[in-house]
Order: C-alpha cells, then structure tokens, then sequence
C-alpha cells in the first residue's frame, strides 16, 4: 500500500473523483510503475502517486520466505519515498515472518505490525495487528523525513518536491498472501510559509509553463520574474496572476524540443515587498507528433466541414465482424457486402454521432443521416483539411465507441505512406484518445478518421484544443470559436494516393495464409500510369493483375500456395506526372502447419461404421495447476493419485486405459454448468461427476480424445472452445510429450469463449488423419467443444456465427462438417518420436527446459560442448526407413548414425568438434515431417546420468531398473510408498503437496518444479521434495555405468544466505552411509530457482566419486529444496603449482604458476587467514609489505 501527497491535478485524483478504481496495471494515468527498479510495470498501488509525495510499503519485494518475488531486479521489500514520480530511496525490511510471541510494534526493520491470522482468511481480517505510527515530514525546501514505528528511517532527504494544492490519497492492493492495510487517526499540519512557494514546471513541445504560489504576506510582484532555460536566459512570454497563483510561460514556435528531452527552468521572483526567492525546476518534453509544414495545401474556404461515407452492413448479413481498423477499412471497401446506408456519402459541419444517447466530451449527438437507432457493424471515413490558426502546439481528440485511426498526409486519401496520428484498434465503451501535435505554421492540413462500429453502444466525436501558444479550449472542430476548424475540397496539388491496401497497416493481424493482395491507387493531379505498377512480396517482385477505372488503379495479387506464418512485406511502386512513388507495407501470416501424408493412416485400419471419437477421462481428488503438461501428466497418471472419474461406461480397453465410445461430436458441459459456448445440446463430459469430493466430483481432470478425420487436401481453420485449457495434435496417444505436431493449443486457465483459440492447418493431401485434442479442467465452470469454421479469403475474417462453425462430426446435420471416425486403438498408428536428447527448448509452454536459466546460476543441466545428439523414432502402420531420416544441425546436414532394431530408429550424432557456448537448432527430418530441435549449450561437460529426487526407493530398498536407463522420462515411482528410516527420513509429518509419492508416512511433500532439461534427456514429469532440512535423508539405489563422476545437485531457496542450499551425499553399504562430500552454496532467492551446486570435500575441491553397478546413494538435506542430481565424467587435470618466483631490482616479486586457480595468501602458518588476492593471474607482481608471507594457489 502507499500514504500519498498528490498534485491536485494529478490524473488519479480524477479517476477517483469519477468513481473509476485505477485497479492495478494496465494504464498510464494511474499510480507510480516498477520501472525505477527495473521493472515493466505501470499502476502499482504500492507504489505511490506520480505527482506529489509518496510513502510506499511494499511486501512483493526481495525479501525473506514466505512471501516472494518483486517488480524489478532492484525492487526490495520495504520502505519507498517517491516525488513526482520518481523513486529516491528504499529501506530494505526484508524479513516477515518471526517465532510466535515476537514483538512487531517496536521493530522498526520490518513492514509487519503483528503475526499473520491462521487459516490465511480471504479478505483477510488484520484482527493479530497491531496499530503503530507512521510520520512524514516536509518543508518549503522540499527536506523529507520519514519515521516508522517510532524510529526515523529517512534522514533529511533532499528532494525537488515544492508546496503545492493537492490532496492525500491512500492505494494498496494484495494478491495471494491477502494482506490487510489499515489507516487511521490521520493529523496533518500545515506550516503556512512566509515566502513565495515555486511549483513544478510543465513542458511542452515548444516551451513551458511555471507556476508560483502566494503564501501568507508573500504576495508575487509578476513584474520582477527571471527566467533561464538551461541556463540560458529567457524572456517570459506571458506572466499571468489571476488570483494567489502567478502563472509563467515561455515558448518558441519556430524551435520544438525533442520528445523526451529534459530541460532545466530557473525561476526567480519577488514579492510585493521585494523578497525574492529563486529555485530551479526540470520538465520533460512530451511525446508529440510534427506536422510538415509542406503538408498543408489550399482550400475552397467556402465548403466548409467534413467530408463523411458510411457504411453498414444489416445484421442478418453479417457473419461476425471483429473491431478492428482492419475491418473499417476492409468494409469501407466493400470486401464485407452491401451496404445497408443510401446516400452513403455527405457534407457535416461537425463530428459528434451518437447512437441516441450523449456520449463523449460534448452533448447534441446526432445520429447519422440514413441510419436509426442500430448502429451494429458500421464504418465510416471522415476526410477533412483542418485549419490550424497560428503555429504551435495543439491536443486533438477523437472520443469514440469502438475504434478508430486517424492519418495526416499530403494527400489524406493516403493510407500507407501516412503518419498515425492516433488509433484505438479494438472495442471500447465512449472514451478519448488524444494526440499531440507540433503545427510549425498556419494553414490547411489534410486529415482522415475511420472509424468503426461492432455491437452495442455507438459513438464518433472529434475535437481539438490549442495548448500554446494562445491557450483555447477544447471544441469540437469546425464550432464557432473552436479552434481548429474544417474544410473539406483542396484547390492545389494534390500527390497521388494509395487509398486501400489489403492486409491493411498495422490491424488485422495475423492473416490466413491464403491472404489475397489488394491495393487501389487513386489519382492525384497528374493520373497514375497503369505501367508503372510494380509489386514486391518479400523483396522478390510479381505480377499482379493491374486494372484502371476512372481515376482508380487496383492492383490484385494472389501467391500461389499458402504463405508461411511470420512476417511479409509488401512493396507497391509506381509513377505519375513523371514522379516515382514507392509504398511497403509488412503484416503477419497465421501460422498453419502442413500436416505430411506420412501422418495418414491406411484404409485398412480405420472402421467407418464406428463413427465418432474414444474418451479417456483422468480425474483426481486433489486440484493442480492448469498446463498442458500437467494435464498430460494427470492423463498418463503421473501424479500418483488413483483415478476417481466413474468410468463405468468406459467399454473400450487398451494398454493406455479404458476408453469411452463418443458416437457424435464433442459438445461437453460439467453437470449443472448450464449451456457453454456456441453450441446447445451440450452433454455431461464421459466419466463425470466422478467420485472426488472437489467441486461434487467435477473439478481437478483431464480428458484425452482420439479420433481419425476425413480430410481433403487444403486450409483448415479449427476451433476449441474449452474451459480450461487443451492441446490439439496430429497421431495418436504416444509421443505427445516429446515432439508432437502442435496445431492448436490454449496453455493455462479461463472461462469458456467461443472465438478465443482459432487456429490454421494445411492438409498436403488427402486422407484419414489421427488427431488427439487434450482437455483439462481445473476448478470452477468446465466445457468444450472441437468445431471447424470458416472465413473470407478477402480479408480473412473468421466467420464466428454459427451459420459457418461446424462441430467436428456434425455429419448429420451438415454437409460440409469433417467426418470423424473412432481411432483405431490397437493399432501401430503413426510414427512418433519416443525420446530425444537434449530436450527440445519450448516442448511445453512455461516448462520450457532451462527456464529458469540465468548469468547468475547454472540452472537447468544442459548439455555442454561435448553432447551427442540422440533420438528414438518408433514405426507406426508404416515403418519408418532409416534412408530417409536426416539430422540438420545450425542450418547443416550432418552425417548421423542411423540403426534400426525392431520398430525403433535410433539416430545418433557426436559433433567433431565442441558446440559453442548458447543456443543451437537442430532438426530431425523423416516421413515429410520436420521436427525443430532447438536447445542450449552451456560450459560445463553434459551430464550423462541422473536422478530425480522424489524417486528414492520404495517397498523398502526396492528400485526401478527404468530409472537407471538414460534418457530416463521420470515417472517411475509413481504412487508407490516407502519406508521410514530405509528409504527416506525425515522428523515430522506434512500433508502439503501430497504428489507423486503416496502411503509413506510421515507424509513428504513434493512439489511440482518446471526444470525439465537434464543434459543427458529431458522429464516429462518434474517434482520437487520441498519442506527440507534438518537432516532428512533419501536412498537412491540405481545401476550406474562405470565411471568417475562429478555429482551435481538442484537446490534452490527463498532466500539468498550463504548456505541456504546445503546438503550431503553418502554411498550407503549394508545400510550403513559413508559420506563422500558436501553441496553448499548461496540460495537462490526464489523456492524453484535451481543452482547446481558442486559435490566438495572438505577443503573444497570437486569430488571424484567413482560408481558403476548397482550402488545406493543417500541424499541428506541440511537446507533448502531438493529436485535432482546430475553426474558429469570427471575430467582429471593437473593440480596448479608455483613455476617461478622472482625477487626484482625493485624489491618487488613476481609469481607465477599454470593450472589456474585463484592466489590466496596468509602472514601465519601457525594460524592461518588464507585470502584470496585481488586480481591476481600469472604472471602477478607485487611489493610485499608484510615481513613474512606465505601463498597457495586453491582450485
């Protein structure tokens, strides 16, 4: 939360003032942002205000468990003080959780006023706190001090904040630790100030403004003002003083600053009774936009107003129109029908269109002629030449419901080579967007607005103000007095313009593949010459179809094919009146994966008389996250926990479990959900309500759906609306969490939305294609259904009604619906890749391998310059031909080993030389399918064993052979029990986080972790054992290749002490542990942060432990979390040693020695203070300034 002093013109106070909450993040008007600390963050309560003083508290900081994380590498816990904006000091409190009985109110170092209320009660009751004071200090001066419990913490600050009007505002807001923030028993006092009080200056693009305050018998004499502007002397422009406040500007119309730009203001001033005060203020220049001065043109100023065409598209002909710029254009051009509005073309006075109502700046709306109270799925294009009076700057406003674009160019038809001068590119309720603009001279300026119309309310309304110099209020343009006025019919020259272009700038991204380009080009003056068109996609030119009508030329160009997904650029020239003119425009293609013939499956194996799809559903009777690799873990009962949905009906048996026969379409809703989505008729999804007492048996599952589709070669758009998340891949139930083809896919939680999650394949050739959607429902509502839709070619418009949507299956009541057919569970399906090492960076969103990766630790065991590239390809109804597979690495076939046993291919690959240090891109090629296989290198040798933490042995010293074959996916003890005090130890009972491992007891918790990536493999299930420390152990027996090893474990912890990650390795014989050496470093800060952390001995060299065979190794926690040990072959090298010590003319010596290592040096051998020596590396001179000195070189 924050305690505030703000400017009484401060945005927020505004906000508030009209009831609007400025909530947290998401707008620039609102509180003070993270960006002091390094943050991105903007409208952070605990912040402060952006005007004024601001006291923040601040618990999401670096601080101490249990509450973690912050908004910036700098961000701290603690104490803030801001002015205007601007953060000048934290005082760290890191600390917020102390044994029960700790005295809160008289510990002046921590935020917290008492212990936290048991059961963590949502809102929380703050009934444990207690009340203690805070107090604020500040003079004219602008000194703050800042007392917290009774105990100053802020010492005579100096600041640049002045006396001003404002009012004291309060901001908190909390998250998951529910904190509770009270006030109470607020005192001001006022000093009245003797003394003239000089405020803060506001820049503009040409000048500023300043202000100064009468106080008391100080009464300003406007006449004795100095100015200086960095430094320079200035003469005031205008000194105002309407009442108690003086009011001076200063600007030069013919010199705009630079946006951004910062600039020093002296002021000096005096008093009636000739008592000066002086003071020094900064001001940044605004963002604003210039206008050339060659833009302007001559007008007929006898027709004056705007030019306006409309258009409207009747809603039994619309087919869901999205509001976007794009959509305004494209139906403005006619690519979206009819339209609805005759005349569609007039002359207004001024812009102020409502739907009826007054919305917007200014009362009177009209409505717009030809139009009635629906005003749904309209368009328009204003066109004008406003007329700005003087130079200098003015604010233009353009409040609106829903979107719109505003351009400035020589010619305002021109919609490429133009300048945005303003936008809102989606749906809104009436609100302003203004911009800023520098006018360098009077004159006539060319404009044009679009604006567009989705559903509901409807407003369009364009105003101007001029800020300086001369300020004048806002108006609509073109009003008596306003002042910016319109005109709408150029008497000079006008260049020729590109009025349409499709896919329109900037909006409407991204575009289906098949996107066809458009582009009209409407005569200036001198006509546009029909020959001169020319047409780049992408840098290499094409031939277009080029047309001429009238004073129209349209260029029409439809590639062949489908683009790819990515980025393009359109580059348009062509010439009139002898002069060439060169337009390009970039926009985005969707991205739509081609699905090979090689993924389709024979006739022969595929029964058409069982149509329909099979269901798998998993359900568990505790909750867990919402990702797609949760959801896959749950499915391939990866969490431990028996399966509690009623799979009563589920008739079909397989080795992945029992499937449910879903005969028609995929249309679920949880019981008593209601309808969901786009379709009625929805049904309970199979298996549930199950037997969980969560949510009455309908929360916490996941659903697996296989299927076989018809499908004809060509572009695909498909759809799943779901509540929560889903996958949607090509094959069947293997592979999906090594290298599936991903075509769709909605990671995380949410509500159901019909038009959320489109998305694009192609289909190379016909034929009967296995597909697998993944579903998974976390807590709350639950729905889904899988449909295909349709959209225009013209503009690629999804066409979201359910006149073009069709469920997947829906073949009895359409058509044109893809038929759907039962997959064929017993059979060999497709070919799928089984394993792959190194993992493949990004296999699933936010578990990416090494995600937690960063310069300060060795996160995530990559592999190192030494890896071999490995993978398993198994055959599926058609077996895979090692001729045909390929292995590309950084853009360069490379020669593989390739073997087949069986229905397995293995390919191997060990680079000749060592990869560098970052990321590489490899990819494994075979059936027409090409896997991208990107993944990190980083220094250490990669690892070649490992062992999760949560597998230590169950039943008793029982193990799983699995675990010991590398790449090993994890997974193997799942669910299975262990004994205390032979398989693990620990002192005391935990029910959190009852994963993986079920039936010990005492209960050890294991957390979900997202650090996958093992060097030698990747898991597709990553725990965690959490809740550690105090000398808990756990047995880990496995068969090792021989070997000498250097053993490495993930730590992590909250905080960031020097040996919060701490634990001990021991080879255990006879149920007797030897211990072999000791993990201790620094934490990490952050609970799932892993740091690799080195098996020592006692003097602190690496250990090398030799295995091989069948051995036990035992785990000992001393602190922080535990996730896994990777084994790394132990490079034996030669020790350092000294190579020469010399005695200079000079008295100096000099050292030198090979091996590396770092020099140490002590004065005493008897009682030893070994440090290290600064900078020191062979060869290293120095003058000795002790009478004896003894040296070692550590490694």
């Amino acid at each position: 939360f924050s305690v505030n002093y703000a400017s009484a013109n401060d945005p927020i106070i505004d906000l508030i003032a009209n009831g609007t909450n400025p909530g947290r993040g998401g707008r620039t008007d609102g509180w003070a942002g993270s960006f002091d600390n390094g943050g991105d963050e903007d409208n952070l309560p605990e912040e402060g205000t952006k005007t004024g003083i601001g006291i923040g508290f601040d618990t999401w900081g670096t601080g101490s468990a249990p509450v973690g994380g912050s908004n910036g590498a700098s961000d701290v816990r603690g104490i803030s003080v801001r002015v205007d904006g601007k953060q000048l000091t934290q005082i760290a409190m890191p600390n917020v959780a102390f044994a029960e009985g700790y005295d809160y109110e008289n510990d002046a170092t921590t935020l917290i006023t008492g212990p936290a209320t048991p059961d963590n009660p949502q809102p929380a009751t703050g009934e444990r706190l207690k009340w203690v004071p805070l107090k604020v200090t500040v003079n004219e001066l602008g000194v703050v001090n800042v007392w917290w419990k009774n105990r100053q913490i802020v010492t005579n600050l100096a600041t640049t904040f002045s006396p001003m009007p404002g009012r004291i505002l309060f901001g908190a807001s909390t998250g998951g630790a529910y904190e509770f923030a009270g006030i109470d028993d607020i005192k001001v006092t006022v000093y009245p100030s003797s003394t003239l009080l000089i405020g803060t200056a506001s820049g503009t693009p040409i000048g500023f403004t300043v202000t100064v305050s009468d106080s008391g018998p100080a009464i300003a004499d406007p006449n004795t003002v100095v100015l200086k502007l960095d430094g320079n002397p200035v003469t005031p422009k205008t000194v105002e003083k309407p009442g108690s406040t003086t009011t001076i500007s200063w600007y030069d119309a013919a010199a705009p600053m630079v946006a951004g730009s910062v600039h020093k203001v002296y002021v000096s001033i005096k008093d009636t009774r000739g008592n000066a005060v002086e003071g020094e203020r900064e001001f940044t220049v605004p963002s604003y936009i210039a206008i050339p001065a060659e833009w302007a043109t001559t007008v007929d100023t006898s027709k004056q107003g705007f030019k306006v065409r409309v258009h409207q598209v009747p809603p039994e002909s619309a087919w869901g129109f999205p509001n976007t710029i794009a959509r305004g254009e494209q139906q403005l051009y006619g690519f979206l029908g009819a339209n609805a509005i005759s005349p569609a073309d007039f002359i207004e006075s001024v812009i102020n269109f409502a739907d009826g109502t007054n919305a917007g700046a200014f009362g009177d709306d009209s409505f717009i002629p030809g139009t009635s109270e629906a005003l749904d799925n309209m368009a328009a294009e204003i066109v004008a030449y406003l007329y700005f009076p003087e130079a200098g700057v003015y604010n233009v406003y353009f409040n609106s419901d829903d979107g719109f674009r505003t351009t400035a160019f020589k010619n305002p038809k021109e919609v490429l080579g133009s300048t945005i001068i303003s936008e809102f590119d989606g749906g809104r309720g009436a609100a302003d967007s203004v911009a800023k603009l520098y006018i360098p001279a009077p004159g006539y300026y060319p404009f044009r607005t679009v604006w567009f119309e989705g559903a509901g309310g409807a407003n369009f309304e364009w105003s101007a103000d001029r800020e300086m110099p001369n300020k004048a209020a806002r108006a609509l343009i073109n009003a008596g007095g306003a002042p910016v006025m319109a005109f709408y019919e150029a008497t000079s020259a006008l260049p020729p313009a590109v009025s349409f272009i499709n896919p329109v700038r900037n909006s409407g991204n991204p575009y289906m593949p098949d996107i066809v380009i458009t582009a009209e080009i409407q005569d200036g003056t001198d006509a546009v010459d029909q020959g001169s068109v020319k047409l780049a996609l992408d840098g290499a030119a094409v031939t277009p179809t080029v047309t001429k009508s009238g004073a129209i030329t349209k260029v029409t160009y439809d590639p062949p094919g489908n683009l790819p997904g990515g980025t393009h650029t359109i580059g348009l020239e062509f010439a009139a009146g002898g002069t060439t003119y060169t337009r390009t425009n970039s926009f985005t293609v969707r991205t739509a994966p081609v699905i090979p013939p090689s993924f389709a499956l024979p006739a022969s194996v595929v029964d058409k008389n069982k149509t329909g799809f099979l269901v798998r559903t998993f359900q568990h009777d505790t909750g867990r996250g919402n990702s797609t690799l949760e959801g896959e873990m749950q499915l391939a009962g990866l969490y431990g926990w028996p399966n509690t949905a009623d799979l009563s009906l589920f008739t079909v048996d397989s080795k992945y479990g029992k499937y449910y026969e879903e005969p028609w379409v995929i249309n679920y809703v949880a019981p008593d959900g209601g309808g969901a989505g786009s379709f009625g008729d929805d049904v309970n999804p199979p298996g549930i309500p199950g037997t969980a007492s969560s949510g009455s048996g309908t929360d916490n599952y996941a659903v697996e759906i296989l299927t076989v589709l018809d499908l004809k070669a060509g572009l695909y758009i498909m759809n799943v609306n779901s509540d929560d998340g889903f996958r949607v891949t090509v094959g069947g139930p293997e592979g999906n969490m090594v290298a599936p083809l991903v075509l769709g896919e909605f990671n995380g939680g949410r509500g159901a939305d019909a038009d959320q999650s489109w998305f694009a394949f192609e289909v190379a050739q016909a034929g009967l294609y296995p597909f697998r959607l993944l579903w998974y429902e976390g807590g709350g509502g639950s729905s889904c259904e899988w449909m295909t839709g349709a959209w225009d070619k013209n503009t690629s418009i999804i066409k979201t009604s359910n006149d073009y949507r069709r469920l997947v299956n829906d073949v009895m009541n359409y058509t044109d619906a893809v038929p759907a057919y039962q997959y064929p569970i017993n059979s060999k399906g497709v070919p799928y890749v089984k394993w792959i090492a190194p993992g493949r960076a990004g296999s699933f969103s936010g578990y990416n391998p090494g995600n937690y990766y960063s310069t300060t630790f060795t996160s995530g065991a990559r592999p190192g310059p030494d890896v071999t590239l490995k993978a398993c390809i198994v055959d599926g109804e058609t077996a895979v031909t090692p001729a045909d597979v390929e292995l590309w690495l950084d853009g360069a076939k490379v020669a593989a080993t390739i073997t087949k046993s069986g229905n397995e291919t293995t390919v191997s690959y060990k680079p000749p030389t060592d990869l560098a240090v970052g990321r590489h891109n490899a990819e494994l090629r075979f059936a027409g399918r090409t896997i991208p296989w990107p993944f990190d290198v980083v220094e250490m040798k990669t690892p070649v064993f490992y062992i999760e933490a949560a597998d230590f042995d169950y039943d008793g010293g029982k193990h799983k052979p699995e675990a010991s074959v590398m790449p090993y996916a994890g997974g193997a003890y799942a669910g299975l029990s262990a004994v205390h005090n032979v398989d693990y130890f620990r002192t005391y009972d935990d029910g959190d986080n009852p994963w993986y491992r079920v039936g010990e007891s005492p209960q050890q918790p294991v957390s979900i972790a997202n650090d996958r990536e093992r060097g030698a493999g990747v898991v597709q299930c990553e725990f965690r054992l959490g809740w550690m420390g105090g000398g808990h152990w756990y047995n880990y027996t496995r068969n090792f290749p021989q070997g000498k090893y250097a053993v490495y474990a993930a730590l992590s912890h909250g905080d960031t002490g020097a040996s919060n990650l701490n634990g001990e390795l021991a080879i255990v014989q006879g149920g007797t542990p030897s211990k072999v050496g000791t993990f201790l470093a620094p934490g990490t800060g952050e609970w799932g942060r892993n740091n690799l952390v080195p098996l020592k001995d006692s003097v602190g060299g690496i250990v090398p432990l030799d295995l091989g065979g069948t051995q036990t190794l035992r785990f000992t926690s001393l602190d922080g979390d535990f996730d896994y040990l990777v084994f790394v072959p132990y490079q034996e090298t030669a020790p350092p040693q000294f190579t020469s010590i010399k005695v200079n003319a000079n008295g100096s010596i000099t050292v030198e020695w090979t091996g590396g290592g770092t020099l140490q040096a002590t004065t005493s051998l008897t009682e030893p203070n070994w440090q290290d020596v600064p900078g020191a590396t062979s060869p290293f001179t120095f003058t000795p300034t002790e009478k004896m000195l003894f040296g070692r070189i550590k490694r």
